[in-house]
C-alpha cells in the first residue's frame, strides 16, 4: 500500500463509525476494544442479527460498516447478510460487511462471498487483520467466490 493510500485508509477509520453484531459478549466486548484502539469514533453493536437488522432499518445511517458473527443465535450472519441485501434501504443494500467465524469452511466462505462481503476472518483475528479488513471494506473492496475443482465441491457438500 503507497504512503498515500495508507494516509487515505487511515483517514477514513478515523471518521468510521461501525456496528458489531455479536451475540458473545467477551467477543463483543474485545472487538469493541480493538476498535477504539484503532481510532474508530464510532463503535456500537447488537447481540443478535434479528437486533442489529431491525435497528438498521429505523437507522441506515448508524453505520459504515459492519461485522458480523457467522453463528449467530436465531438467524444466522449469512441469513442476516441476505436480509440486509434485500432491505427497501439502498445504503443498507450496499453495506460493506466483515464476516468474523471460528470456522475455516469453504462453503461458508463462498455463500458469504456471493452476497458481496468485504471480508472473511475466521477468529482470534488480530488488530492489524482487523485494521485491513476495514480499511478495505470502507474502500469498497469485495472478495471474490472461490471456484473449486469439482471434486473439492462434492467433498465440501457432504
Amino acid at each position: 500500500m503507497a504512503a498515500d493510500e495508507h494516509n487515505s485508509s487511515a483517514q477514513m477509520l478515523d471518521s468510521a463509525s461501525v456496528l458489531i453484531v455479536e451475540d458473545q459478549n467477551f467477543v463483543r466486548d474485545l472487538l469493541g476494544r480493538l476498535l477504539t484502539s484503532l481510532s474508530i469514533p464510532k463503535v456500537s453493536s447488537a447481540r443478535s442479527a434479528e437486533d442489529a437488522l431491525a435497528t438498521l432499518e429505523r437507522e441506515p445511517d448508524l453505520a459504515d460498516v459492519l461485522i458480523v458473527d457467522f453463528e449467530l443465535p436465531g438467524m444466522n450472519g449469512v441469513k442476516f447478510i441476505e436480509k440486509l441485501r434485500a432491505s427497501a434501504h439502498s445504503r443498507l443494500q450496499k453495506m460493506p460487511v466483515v464476516m468474523l467465524t471460528g470456522h475455516k469452511d469453504m462453503g461458508l466462505y463462498r455463500d458469504a462471498a456471493r452476497l458481496g462481503i468485504s471480508a472473511f476472518l475466521v477468529k482470534p483475528a488480530g488488530p492489524n487483520t482487523l485494521k485491513i479488513a476495514l480499511e478495505e471494506a470502507l474502500t469498497g473492496r469485495r472478495i471474490a467466490v472461490p471456484h473449486l475443482a469439482p471434486e473439492a465441491e462434492e467433498k465440501s457438500i457432504s
